[in-house]
């Protein structure tokens, strides 16, 4: 965050929308992950993820692009091998396919200015 916007929460009481606002501005655009991390192949296996695909998902470094229109938001996940992306509501359930193939129940939300990302595996 950078020191304007800091001060700005910091000196202010801020209306929801206002912070939302800050977010968006923030979080939106594109994002490169870093899968070389012991803790990224900790979270694979915990999530199910065979092996193979996890040695595979170690070399993809996946780019993410967040977009917003209106309440809709985009994710779109490239990677060499495949791309996805997926529509999606804050608090609103939905069906996400998973680029390596899983069909997950999943809910965005902003909590304290923070995204936090709920998955439950569909049978």
């Amino acid at each position: 965050m950078n020191k304007l916007v800091k001060k700005y929460f910091e000196s202010h009481v801020v209306d929801v929308r206002d912070r939302l606002f800050f977010f968006h501005k923030k979080f939106l655009g594109s994002w490169q992950w870093s899968s070389n991390s012991e803790s990224f192949d900790d979270y694979l296996k915990e999530i199910g993820i065979n092996i193979v695909l996890r040695k595979l998902s170690r070399l993809a470094n996946p780019t993410v692009t967040f977009l917003k229109v209106n309440d809709t938001w985009t994710m779109r996940t490239d990677t060499v091998v495949k791309s996805i992306s997926v529509d999606f509501n804050l608090m609103k359930e939905f069906k996400e396919q998973t680029v390596d193939g899983r069909t997950l129940n999943s809910t965005f939300s902003i909590e304290q200015v923070v995204t936090q990302d709920s998955k439950t595996k569909v049978d």
